[in-house]
């Protein structure tokens, strides 16, 4: 069980770190969609956004920079895409596989499962507040 739990979160991390990696290439190339910027700043307001970047395209694709975007990070983006602290804890549980079921072992399991189901659920918690907003946006075509 210990093993599979640490293989899990090494992949949980692993796509995660991968997903912001092709979010930061997006945002070099100067517009992105707004579901790029939701993932890299945390904020999921339309309106929001629009203050921050700009009006958006038919589309909603902002014309932004890599700077743009780390001033808008809210503070609590470390728990949705940070590349360090996805790095690190790939580290981290790659030590536990390594090290085996020790007390260290089980204590970096449990923080590294805390830090991803806090990041897991803080997503949620964006998208059910958002919700309504988020659904307009599907259903008039613009996410697509």
């Amino acid at each position: 069980m210990f093993f599979i739990a640490a293989g899990i979160f090494i992949g949980l991390s692993a796509y995660s770190l991968y997903s912001t990696i092709m979010s930061w290439r997006a945002v070099r190339t100067g517009r992105v969609h707004i579901d790029v910027i939701r993932d890299l700043t945390g904020r999921i307001d339309k309106s929001e956004i629009t203050g921050l970047f700009g009006s958006p395209d038919a589309a909603l694709s902002y014309p932004v920079t890599p700077g743009r975007i780390k001033k808008a990070r809210a503070p609590f983006c470390v728990l949705l895409s940070s590349e360090i602290a996805q790095i690190i804890l790939i580290v981290a549980l790659g030590y536990v596989l390594y090290e085996g079921s020790t007390p260290l072992g089980w204590v970096i399991l449990a923080a590294a499962g805390a830090y991803i189901s806090t990041g897991y659920l803080l997503a949620a918690y964006l998208i059910a507040v958002h919700m309504e907003q988020l659904e307009d946006e599907i259903e008039s075509g613009s996410f697509s």
